[in-house]
């Protein structure tokens, strides 16, 4: 829905371009720009992250927010974003994932609260890097990341009839225990936050 491309834009004064599969989210992100008026510089492109519609070296930078851990195609989508980035262009990214080597009841655990797919069989640094990106900042938001899930649950269970009401009860239910199960898994390590910084690598 816009986070957190819309912000940035309004901040900095560049130009935009939102890319997702969903339609839905990408209106409500056009119907944000408008009313935060930068909506003249702000264009829309439903795609796959690992299939972008735009030439190479078309942008000056990219960003994108916990999208890798939602998605299999991690490399393909590292890839293309650096193939749209001119050199010497810049990515800021924020990615969830629980660590690799996991078996048994942890790993089901962990798997069950954590995004879909954040789960990886390559290191995100070494990613990162083989997908022709130069890593410049790496910092772990995994106590930020505890800090929201806490708060979420709190509020669902101070708003708990409200969101029965629109949930369905069995719905409620499953919602509010998976969210505390995800507080149970980061306190425990078994899932991680952080924000890599990168620039664009000469191309070899």
């Amino acid at each position: 829905s816009g986070w957190p491309a819309l912000y940035l834009a309004e901040r900095s004064g560049c130009d935009l371009v939102l890319s997702d599969i969903p339609y839905l989210g990408l209106g409500a992100a056009l119907g944000r720009a408008k009313n935060d008026g930068i909506a003249d510089r702000c264009l829309a492109a439903a795609a796959d992250g690992g299939r972008l519609p735009f030439r190479d070296a078309a942008f000056d930078a990219v960003s994108h927010a916990d999208v890798l851990c939602c998605l299999p195609g991690k490399f393909e989508t590292l890839a293309e974003t650096r193939r749209i980035v001119r050199a010497g262009g810049r990515t800021v990214f924020s990615v969830i994932f629980i660590p690799a080597g996991l078996t048994g009841a942890t790993y089901e655990r962990a798997a069950t609260a954590a995004p879909p797919f954040a789960e990886s069989d390559e290191a995100y640094p070494a990613m990162v890097e083989r997908a022709g990106w130069k890593i410049t900042e790496q910092i772990d938001l995994t106590g930020q990341y505890l800090d929201s899930a806490r708060i979420t649950v709190a509020a669902e269970e101070e708003h708990g009839e409200a969101l029965r009401q629109v949930h369905g009860e069995a719905d409620f239910a499953a919602r509010l225990e998976r969210r505390k199960l995800l507080v149970a898994i980061i306190e425990e390590g078994l899932a991680s936050r952080e924000l890599f910084a990168a620039e664009a690598a000469p191309a070899v």
